[in-house]
Order: structure tokens, then C-alpha cells, then sequence
């Protein structure tokens, strides 16, 4: 699935498309074991947050925000080996693929949370031509949108995300990748609307 123009440009989700963020998240939900809470008490107050942050978590636990500011400190030092979280052959597939066409990165979520979450993922940055981060209120697919016709590529797990920009700019290609570790459900516009892929490899 090349692109012909050298100007082109692939825009790529985060969670799940590069980075192993069920991994993240099951370091984290084991520093909050050790803290005496369970599995299920964990994902229930995950699950009604907005936006996943880990300020958003602790204080859903029923910690006070002075004891939020004591305990975040421990849980930053998982951003620190976002390298490793990065799924096989990411880093090396995302740099032929930039040897002739524009790499951006396109996430949605608490943008510091994002962010640092990127920021630990150091071999991704020279890759990268730029970064956008979306929060609630907007979408990908206005960003898409808004940055403008050409040849451009979409890859994302989500076929939520992936309709939303086939709604708001369809000129978009659109591709999505289904790693079989998540055990995503499948779509009924895969193969239609856009291409599947199990791994990065098959984007090149």
C-alpha cells in the first residue's frame, strides 16, 4: 500500500496502532494492587472517566489531591519505558515509511497524559514530522479535515475513528490495523471502507 507523492502524508494513532497501552495500563493496575485496590475496582472507575489520566484514576480511588500529587510522582516512571512499549517493528517500519513521506503522529485524550506518554517514547521523535494531539470536543477526523487535501493516510485501530474521518474528509486513505495480542472485534467496513493490517510491516 504505497503512496505515489513525495509530499504525502500518514498520520498515525498511538494507543494501540505503535504503543502497547494494555501493557501500560497492567503496570499501572499493578502499583494499584500493591495499594491494596482490586482488578475490578480499577476498571470500574477507568471505565467512567471521560479521559484516562492518572490524576482522573487515583482521585476516582478516593484519593485526596493532596495524596494525588504524593503518589503520581511513582506512577510517571512508567512513561519512562514507553521505548519498549512500542509494538515489533514500529520504529524501524515508521522510518522507511518517512524516507518519503510526512510521519505524524494523531492521538486522541487527555493531552498531558498523551504527551508524556509520547515523550517516553524517544526513538519515535526523529520520526516524527509532527504531533497532534485531540481532545474531547474535537476529533480526528476535523483534524484531518482541516489540515488540508492531498494524499494522505490514516492508520488506526478504531473504526470509530476511522468512519468519523471517512465522514469528515473522505479524500482520506484509510487503513486500519488490527494486532491479534488486542483481539479487536471486527468492523463491518473492513475491506470496504478501508484496508486491514495485522502488523505495521504490511504498510510498506
Amino acid at each position: 500500500m504505497r503512496i505515489e507523492s513525495k509530499r504525502s502524508r500518514w498520520y498515525f494513532d498511538f494507543d494501540r496502532t505503535l504503543y502497547d497501552t494494555d501493557s501500560f495500563y497492567r503496570l499501572v493496575n499493578n502499583d494499584l494492587i500493591s495499594h491494596g485496590h482490586t482488578e475490578k475496582e480499577i476498571h470500574d472507575v477507568k471505565s467512567a472517566l471521560d479521559s484516562y489520566s492518572f490524576s482522573g484514576l487515583l482521585a476516582g480511588l478516593g484519593y485526596t489531591e493532596d495524596q494525588v500529587a504524593e503518589m503520581i510522582g511513582d506512577f510517571h516512571q512508567h512513561f519512562y519505558q514507553g521505548n519498549i512499549l512500542l509494538l515489533p517493528n514500529v520504529t524501524q517500519t515508521l522510518s522507511q515509511i518517512a524516507h518519503a513521506h510526512e510521519c505524524h503522529l494523531l492521538t486522541f485524550g487527555d493531552e498531558a497524559f498523551q504527551r508524556a506518554k509520547y515523550d517516553g517514547t524517544s526513538d519515535l521523535h526523529p520520526i516524527m514530522h509532527g504531533t497532534h494531539f485531540i481532545t474531547h470536543g474535537h476529533t480526528k477526523g476535523e483534524a484531518l479535515r482541516d489540515a488540508g487535501e492531498g494524499t494522505v493516510t490514516f492508520v488506526d485501530d478504531s473504526p470509530e475513528q476511522l468512519l468519523d474521518v471517512h465522514e469528515k474528509a473522505p479524500w482520506v486513505t484509510l487503513i486500519r490495523i488490527m494486532w491479534p495480542k488486542f483481539e479487536l472485534t471486527a468492523h463491518p467496513e473492513d475491506g470496504k471502507l478501508w484496508n486491514v493490517v495485522t502488523s505495521i510491516e504490511e504498510l510498506i
